[in-house]
């Protein structure tokens, strides 16, 4: 064993040994060999080919050995001897000797933890390492809100016995500095006062790098801002007092939205809509929209102050007409009340509702008082502008209350959607959602009920339809409602993208077995273009009862997964 342990040492010597060295070669004939490691482009380029008379040579030689020697130093090779072998061919032997290390680090003012972008002790030593951590340093006391930090010492010590470098460092910090007045440049439409609430900057907050940085993301996220960049004016620093310019890039104040389609449930459908995201100079925020087709007409309008009572909140009032009349549902909705919505990342949000409504249907009227909280969770990522993965979850939670007669109750609904890539042929997308509706006091109204069938859960079955069927053939609904589907998007980067899909649903009271599942499965294609994608499907009730008996057709702009 110990013979065996004895030869592998040895031939691993041997290997060593016998591995040849690194030659290299410039366009001017220079070659260099005998080094472990490969000098840059830039500093090959620069040795010259030695000719003239013998004081040009001398000259020329010696400016390469020096070229040739900076270089093997900076790599921590400072002990390197480097000797001109042949005249006929340029060629440079290295020796390149011991590579030194990193002795210590020693730096005042002492940090109070270990940074990965300092050069640590022991390490070996190269110029590059040794002036990206003297940066480092610098900019660790500017994310601190030390903006003047300087140096006043940075020397390095050989130790040509021990061949280590000895590196000493002195910062002097300064004082931490304070924001002082805040300067507003490139806002037109929106007021800086609007601005200032919601990037959250106040006189005399420490101006640490951070605080600025969240500051700015805080403006660019917001939908009337395409990009913001908060600096400090160091230039003009008085007494620890430092001033801010804050450049803003203004989206477009008007927004138009619109859209028309058609689908076997809604017939032709058109939408409209109009933003102003400059009420009283960005004080207020207007959004009017309006929705008309077969089934359902109806309009809203929402007026919000962004960025109260903090910079990621929007607190408003809102009012809506709907009028209805699906497979389930007759009814005419009028709705007002005010909301607060609270912004957690881009397109996070929980937004809590205090409305009343007031609801005329077949069946008995309701005037109702409903808190409600609604939320989104969105963990999407693109690629290209194609959607690449991730997940996304949409949930309400409501307690109507009556006004009139005696009734209070739960409605709640959650639905989730994952989008799972393999490679760059299929994107895998499946859905769940359950919503549920009990009483606290008094039998849950057909208003409140749930409803399955139609594009936002169960394809190929007319909307609303799914579940009990009472009387003029409209369903009842259920108390309780889940489902399930699957979407296969075949080459979902490509400009046409066929997609093959199933769903199913149950609506219930008691026990799921009380109905009949609902299945479906159907094909469509997705058409991605500049302006954004369009998606065209067929499906059809591989289950067929009550008003469900062929296929249905459905056409979308804009988010089609």
């Amino acid at each position: 064993m110990l013979c065996l342990l004895s030869f592998t040492l040895w031939l691993g010597t041997v290997e060593a040994i016998s591995a040849k060295p690194l030659l290299q070669s410039n366009e001017d004939g220079v070659s260099l060999l005998g080094h472990s490691m490969p000098c840059p482009e830039v500093v090959l380029q620069a040795l010259k080919k030695v000719s003239g008379r013998e004081a040009s040579q001398l000259f020329r030689v010696r400016k390469n050995q020096k070229i040739i020697q900076n270089c093997l130093a900076s790599q921590g090779f400072m002990d390197a001897k480097i000797r001109y072998a042949d005249k006929t061919i340029n060629h440079y032997l290295i020796e390149e000797g011991a590579r030194w290390r990193v002795g210590s680090m020693n730096i005042l003012p002492k940090l109070d933890q270990v940074y990965s972008t300092i050069p640590k002790r022991d390490s070996f030593f190269t110029t590059a390492a040794y002036e990206a951590g003297k940066n480092a340093l610098l900019n660790i006391w500017f994310e601190r809100g030390y903006l003047t930090s300087r140096f006043v010492k940075s020397e390095v010590l050989p130790n040509a016995q021990e061949k280590k470098l000895y590196v000493y460092w002195t910062i002097d910090i300064g004082e931490r500095n304070h924001i002082a007045d805040i300067q507003i440049e490139g806002n037109k439409n929106y007021s800086t006062q609007s601005i200032l609430r919601l990037s959250g900057l106040k006189q005399g907050q420490v101006a640490t790098a951070k605080h600025l940085r969240d500051c700015a993301e805080r403006i660019s996220r917001d939908i009337r801002f395409r990009s913001a960049t908060v600096l400090a004016r160091t230039d003009q620093i008085q007494r620890g007092l430092v001033p801010l310019k804050v450049t803003v890039v203004e989206t477009p104040r008007f927004e138009l939205l619109g859209n028309l389609g058609y689908s076997s449930d809604l017939g032709m459908s058109a939408r409209a809509g109009f933003k102003d995201f400059g009420l009283m100079k960005g004080r207020f925020n207007a959004d009017v929209q309006a929705d008309v087709s077969d089934v359902k007409k109806g309009m809203g309008v929402m007026v919000s102050r962004p960025a109260w009572p903090t910079s990621r909140d929007a607190t408003g009032i809102q009012s809506s007409y709907l009028k209805e009349d699906t497979a389930a549902l007759r009814t005419t909705i009028w709705n007002a009340g005010v909301f607060v919505r609270r912004e957690f990342r881009k397109y996070n949000y929980a937004k809590i509702n205090l409305n009343e409504k007031w609801i005329q249907s077949t069946d008995v009227p309701m005037k109702l008082f409903e808190p409600s909280l609604a939320f989104r969770l969105d963990w999407r990522s693109y690629e290209s502008g194609h959607l690449r993965d991730g997940w996304r979850v949409d949930g309400r939670v409501a307690l109507p209350i009556a006004l009139q007669g005696r009734g209070k109750w739960v409605s709640a609904y959650a639905g989730a959607r994952f989008y799972v890539p393999f490679k760059k042929y299929f994107l895998l997308v499946p859905r769940v959602g359950s919503g549920m509706t009990f009483a606290i006091k008094g039998a849950v109204p057909k208003q409140l009920r749930q409803y399955l069938g139609g594009t936002a859960n169960v394809r190929g079955y007319k909307l609303d339809s799914i579940g009990f069927t009472g009387p003029y053939g409209l369903a009842k609904g259920g108390r309780k409602s889940a489902y399930a589907g699957v979407d296969l998007v075949l080459l979902p980067k490509e400009t046409f993208a066929p997609v093959l899909f199933s769903d199913m649903g149950r609506v219930w009271d008691v026990s799921p077995r009380e109905q009949a599942l609902a299945v479906s499965a159907g094909i469509g294609l997705i058409i991605n273009t500049e302006i954004g994608s369009i998606r065209i499907d067929m499906a059809m009730p591989l289950r067929r009862f009550g008003q469900n008996l062929g296929s249905r057709w459905y056409f979308s702009l804009g988010e089609v997964l």
